[in-house]
């Protein structure tokens, strides 16, 4: 893992799980901040999901960066 995507303390299903990481991971490839990008996901599936029920909390609110806020060198 790249310094986020701890837990999550309900379930949600694997796909609900796997879009916001790959979209977190795409971000981070354009050079985005682990910071920002988390702070991107999180408002884009409260603002405009793909999903309705992707507004609700329990899809974006428990993911967390841990670790460095920077850009991934290299990535």
């Amino acid at each position: 893992m790249v310094g986020c995507w701890g837990f999550r303390p309900w379930r949600t299903g694997r796909v609900s799980i796997k879009k916001p990481r790959a979209r977190y991971y795409r971000l981070l490839k354009a050079g985005k901040g682990r910071q920002e990008a988390l702070v991107q996901v999180q408002e884009e599936f409260r603002s405009t999901p793909k999903h309705k029920e992707w507004k609700d909390y329990k899809y974006w609110a428990a993911w967390q960066l841990s670790g460095a806020r920077s850009p991934i060198q290299g990535l």
